[in-house]
């Protein structure tokens, strides 16, 4: 009988020793064996962020907030009032921002907003005219890597835990939702194949 294997464990640990390689793998058998899911979209974004192919982590931070969005939009039409009071609870001047009211409720993953954000911005060019984003780029780097060593970066950049988390919510939330609400595939928002719609490129 065939050992069971813990392919997120494994995906994890390979991921903290920068094998991305042997990471990608076991995601890729995670998703054979547990199909599609957000979770496993975002894990493969940050992984191709740790790689800096950038690109590739926005796509799949796309489709993982287009996914999300579509799996709300069928609880939503099937009458299930708890995605309208999730929807209630965001605040206007977010759910204004996006071409549909349903794009608000990317407010309640605020984390896969911010790896979005990360992936778009963390770049040279980028940190010329806002050079207060390299050091929360640097400590994020450490953060989704997971090695042990955020406590040493954050040391090296000065900031504390709570300065850090602070400092990239203000720049980067918003800055998330804007780019989800400009490059979501919002004509194509019911539609779950997000292979076809991102990732086939």
């Amino acid at each position: 009988m065939a050992e069971d294997k813990n392919y997120l464990a494994l995906a994890l640990e390979a991921k903290r020793k920068k094998d991305f390689k042997t990471a990608q793998k076991n995601y890729d058998l995670l998703f054979q064996e547990e199909g599609l899911s957000v979770e496993i979209l975002r894990s493969i974004g940050r992984l191709a962020y740790l790689e800096g192919k950038q690109m590739n982590a926005i796509l799949y931070y796309l489709a993982a907030s287009h996914l999300l969005l579509c799996e709300y939009i069928d609880k939503h039409e099937n009458d299930d009032a708890s995605v309208q009071q999730l929807l209630d609870r965001v605040p206007r001047a977010i759910v204004d921002q996006f071409p549909y009211t349903i794009g608000g409720l990317l407010a309640t993953e605020p984390k896969l907003l911010i790896d979005l954000a990360h992936a778009a911005f963390d770049r040279e060019d980028v940190y010329e005219n806002h050079p207060e984003l390299k050091p929360l780029s640097e400590i994020y780097y450490a953060n989704i890597l997971g090695d042990g060593s955020l406590m040493d970066t954050l040391k090296k950049e000065g900031l504390t835990v709570e300065q850090y988390n602070e400092r990239n919510d203000e720049l980067y939330y918003e800055a998330g939702i804007r780019y989800a609400a400009k490059f979501i595939k919002w004509d194509e928002i019911k539609n779950p194949n997000i292979f076809e719609i991102y990732l086939n490129q």
